[in-house]
């Protein structure tokens, strides 16, 4: 737990910071060199019952016994902060508000709420002091009160605006610690330091290819953007990524070669299959014209029509080496 033990009396501290001031209580008075050494690890100590404490964590002895659960502690600081748990006692206090705990960590996280006592009625928001406060508030006024004397953008802040000096000033106070290359802002240094670990977390869902800086992934989706009129050699049908289009093409690609038995040997059959097939197209269309509005119609009618076109020629050619079967 955050507690602090004195390893000259057992005392237990909320704090480092009072751990400090509690050992000059018995430093004072004396300078002589510490005179216990532990034989194990050479540790010295200015009182036996300190090193008799510290022997502990080598012999794993644990003498002070919780008279609630029966549970053994090397220290007696450790056992009082664990009897706290059964007893119900809260020894350390909020000095603002008065709130009790039962260990010194749970009143640090407690404090931490009058910390950031100043919120903003905007959004709720917390801060530490006023400045930061009025600073935050800013952003909701849409006020820019901080305006560059080198050009004519102005900021909310007086932080942002110094940060974008540097583009005036080529200021680049920002290192990056594997290669020494110099920014003008922490955020892009962060951004390079990616390039080292091989991160890639800015992924492309147009091909899934992915890249370590946004601006890089920005500049490739416009490839994609340019893919608009992209068709299939086959069939005609027109799509707006490569992705698509070759995951289309597979159809293609795909299609195995047919057994014929004796029943696909009547060409009647295969033709009246095919104009059942160019019916079914046909018929499509007119239900295509209620769900797909405008150009969005016109396009899908005639990838549906190459479609169909590319179906015919097919049965046309496999009808053609029937008759020559026969």
């Amino acid at each position: 737990m955050a507690t602090y033990e004195c390893q000259d009396c057992e005392q237990v501290l909320p704090s480092k910071r009072e751990l400090k001031l509690h050992m000059k209580v018995h430093r004072k008075g004396h300078k002589k060199e510490r005179r216990f050494t532990c034989d194990v690890c050479s540790k010295d100590f200015s009182q036996q019952s300190g090193l008799q404490q510290h022997q502990r964590t080598h012999t794993n002895e644990k003498p002070y016994l919780c008279d609630y659960c029966g549970r053994t502690f090397a220290q007696i600081g450790n056992l009082r902060t664990h009897s706290l748990q059964h007893t119900q006692e809260a020894p350390f206090v909020c000095e603002t508000c008065g709130a009790r705990f039962r260990n010194g960590g749970n009143l640090k996280k407690h404090k931490q709420v009058h910390a950031n006592a100043y919120t903003c009625g905007e959004c709720s928001k917390t801060f530490k002091d006023a400045d930061r406060l009025r600073g935050h508030q800013l952003l909701h006024g849409n006020t820019k009160p901080f305006a560059c004397d080198s050009c004519d953008k102005a900021f909310v802040s007086k932080s942002k605006l110094l940060a974008h000096s540097r583009v005036h000033t080529k200021e680049k106070p920002y290192a990056c610690d594997l290669c020494d290359k110099t920014f003008t802002q922490k955020s892009a240094v962060k951004q390079h330091r990616k390039l080292h670990a091989n991160e890639k977390p800015f992924l492309c869902h147009a091909c899934g290819k992915s890249f370590a800086q946004k601006i890089n992934l920005q500049n490739h989706v416009t490839i994609h953007a340019k893919e608009t009129n992209l068709s299939c050699d086959t069939c005609k049908a027109r799509f707006q990524n490569r992705t698509d289009l070759d995951a289309h093409e597979q159809s293609h690609t795909r299609v195995q070669p047919v057994q014929l038995d004796e029943s696909f040997l009547d060409a009647h059959a295969i033709e009246s299959f095919h104009e059942v097939d160019v019916l079914d197209q046909c018929s499509m269309s007119h239900s295509m014209e209620e769900q797909f509005p405008g150009s969005l119609y016109n396009d899908e009618l005639e990838r549906l029509m190459q479609e169909a076109l590319f179906k015919s020629e097919l049965w046309t050619a496999v009808r053609d080496g029937l008759d020559q079967a026969v």
